[in-house]
């Protein structure tokens, strides 16, 4: 809360309140190996538990959050992953290559609100995907996922759970058009085709059909290709 980036800093801002910080429980001036050493012996999970209850506590608050309203039965949930670089003489555990060090943050966003709904730390060479077999999916719910989390035997998986799923297209999606429908094309919506994949590995693990839908982004100049399962 005061915008302290450092042990050192945290037991100096203490130390300088000493007369206060008495009556916080400090029998002592603060020091910075203490707080370190503290840090060692701390489990991780006190963390992780804390941030569940504060992230139970926020969606009570925002339960009537009229911001992001697409007028949707089920809950709305961004998933995305960044690489948090990290100190390779202290993590060394978390090597990626001779001179870094890194792990994988995956999170679950809910629009809702815009708060983590769910998320998973892991080494960061892995794969996005697999994050999508850590996820309790719920029935009528919707997942957005870009191109990093194509994964046809997760997405058909998704859909036999009753959730929706919507991702972006990569370059090579092959597929044939079965038939159109009718769109309105002054919402920049420039086609909307119900698909089929035409690969025989893809077709095996994803034998349902797609929706397509083109939009055509007049701000950014640019067309995005949209798939989720055919409803």
């Amino acid at each position: 809360m005061s915008y302290q980036e450092s042990l050192r800093s945290i037991a100096i801002c203490l130390n300088s309140q000493k007369e206060k910080i008495y009556h916080l429980g400090f029998s002592s001036s603060v020091v910075r190996t203490t707080l370190a050493d503290a840090n060692e012996k701390r489990s991780w999970k006190i963390y992780r538990d804390f941030a569940r209850v504060l992230i139970n506590e926020a969606k009570e608050i925002y339960c009537d959050d009229k911001s992001f309203d697409l007028e949707l039965d089920g809950a709305c949930y961004a998933i995305d992953s960044t690489v948090i670089e990290l100190c390779l003489n202290i993590f060394g555990w978390a090597k990626l290559k001779k001179v870094r060090s890194a792990i994988k943050l995956h999170m679950g966003i809910d629009l809702k609100g815009n708060l983590p709904a769910f998320f998973d730390i892991s080494n960061a060479k892995l794969v996005d995907t697999n994050f999508l077999d850590l996820i309790n999916y719920e029935a009528g719910a919707y997942y957005i996922f870009d191109r990093g989390y194509l994964s046809f035997e997760r997405f058909f998986n998704i859909q036999k759970t009753g959730a929706f799923f919507v991702t972006r297209a990569k370059i090579d999606f092959g597929f044939e058009r079965l038939y159109s429908n009718l769109v309105d094309k002054e919402t920049n919506v420039r086609c909307d085709q119900v698909v089929k994949l035409t690969n025989k590995l893809s077709n095996k693990r994803y034998p349902a059909k797609l929706r397509q839908v083109k939009y055509y982004d007049q701000e950014n100049k640019r067309t995005f290709v949209f798939f989720n399962q055919q409803l």
